[in-house]
């Protein structure tokens, strides 16, 4: 990103391969982010909105969990646009005078990401309230909040199979979180 400019980055996946279900959405940008959008276009042209964070907050960084999953048909193409201020008018940006700026992992280089939680689509997913199931718990103090499970995996790591054990204290809200070598 040139110094004293304002630029817009395009970015295309797809078309996916399968229907998928998507859970949530994690947009991710540094400093000079001032704008991020993504959304999808299914085969019969439907727009699936993401997100859209008309001014970006580096701070804002989390994962959104949408209320409903989102079926996404195979063949859908997602897009995604972001929007970053290279000048003095950005208040956020770590050079004075601007530099020109390049992709990186540190704060002040800059980053372009959409992530995901996604997994193959089961029909009725759609009906699946997310929000619900992620909100038991907010707006309590940490003394509220249950203890944590005693949780064992047999066998860890797996292959194939594995099976998951647990104890609560009390009845509540599971949710279990698998990722392989990958993320």
């Amino acid at each position: 990103i040139l110094a004293n400019t304002v630029d817009t980055v395009d970015a295309t996946y797809g078309p996916v391969p399968a229907d998928l279900t998507f859970m949530s959405v994690f947009p991710h940008m540094h400093l000079l982010g001032k704008y991020i959008e993504a959304y999808g276009v299914t085969p019969a042209t439907d727009t699936l909105p993401f997100v859209r964070i008309n001014q970006w907050d580096f701070h804002w960084q989390e994962f959104y969990f949408f209320q409903y999953m989102k079926h996404i048909p195979a063949n859908t193409t997602l897009y995604g646009r972001a929007i970053y201020d290279n000048t003095t008018a950005n208040m956020h940006n770590p050079n004075d005078p601007p530099i020109d700026v390049a992709a990186g992992l540190n704060t002040t280089d800059e980053m372009f990401l959409v992530y995901f939680h996604f997994m193959l689509y089961q029909p009725g997913d759609e009906l699946i309230n997310v929000d619900s199931l992620n909100t038991v718990f907010l707006g309590g103090t940490e003394s509220n909040f249950p203890k944590p499970a005693g949780m064992t995996a047999y066998p860890n790591p797996a292959s194939s199979e594995v099976t998951f054990s647990y104890v609560l204290p009390q009845s509540g809200f599971v949710s279990v979180f698998i990722y392989d070598v990958n993320g």
